[in-house]
């Protein structure tokens, strides 16, 4: 059962994930680069269906204004 369809489907729903984030970052780099922004800045975009990844409690967040 290790392999059963729902544990296939769940992780086949995680690789799409994981795809989908790659290419948020990619746009975002592309992005930057075709108005030549030099401050482009670091970071990755993870993107997590709710019903396919294990989530630890909230974290709150605050994110200074620009």
């Amino acid at each position: 059962q290790a392999c059963g369809f729902k544990y296939t489907s769940k992780l086949e729903r995680m690789f799409q994930d994981i795809g989908v984030s790659k290419s948020l970052i990619d746009q975002y780099r592309t992005y930057c680069e075709k108005l030549r922004l030099d401050d482009i800045v670091d970071f990755s975009v993870m993107v997590l269906s709710s019903n396919s990844w294990s989530f630890s409690a909230l974290l709150l967040i605050n994110l200074p204004q620009v």
